[in-house]
């Protein structure tokens, strides 16, 4: 059975559901939980290195990732599991420190949209190339968002609703060229 927690990330590879970090009554998480979807059994994983919430999770090849979030401060750490070892590996930072944002992975990339620090709401978008294990900005989107869904479609991400500066709920979505 999963540990009860909150703002947890999940991810899904092959027959397995990933659920990652989170909080708790008792705070911060950096537990892992597999759920095996032809056998119905949970089992435990190892832990991220850092207890994280808010954050985004995203499959992209044989690898889980968990980026950005809060613990006690916002964050740019991030880190990648690798599901074949129970490992986790510390990757480099985003440029900015998030929570509350969207991401999502094609090919090679994983594109971080949106979020929020204590003091900002981030119109940025960044994308981590997992060859080189660097990132960069590429065009913002219009409106800065948090707690939004992105995905990819054809050649294009679309970020969906989410939260403006006034904590109003946005029903708009953009499109984002990526070729």
């Amino acid at each position: 059975m999963i540990t009860a927690r909150e703002h947890l990330g999940v991810a899904a590879y092959k027959e397995f559901i990933f659920a990652t970090g989170g909080s708790s009554i008792d705070g911060s998480l950096a537990t892992v939980e597999k759920y095996n979807t032809l056998t119905n059994q949970w089992s435990s994983g190892s832990s991220m290195a850092t207890k994280r919430y808010q954050f985004a999770c995203v499959t992209c090849g044989d690898y889980i990732y968990s980026i950005g979030g809060t613990g006690r401060i916002d964050s740019n750490s991030a880190e990648q599991y690798d599901i074949q070892t129970d490992r986790w590996i510390p990757i480099a930072p985003m440029k900015q420190p998030r929570a509350c944002h969207a991401a999502t992975s094609i090919g090679e990339s994983i594109f971080v949209v949106g979020g929020r620090n204590e003091s900002i709401l981030w119109k940025s978008v960044e994308m981590y190339d997992t060859r080189s294990n660097k990132w960069m900005e590429i065009a913002p989107m219009n409106t800065g968002r948090s707690s939004l869904a992105a995905a990819i479609c054809g050649n294009s991400i679309f970020a969906i609703g989410g939260q403006d500066n006034s904590c109003g709920v946005l029903k708009t979505v953009e499109k984002l060229p990526l070729f």
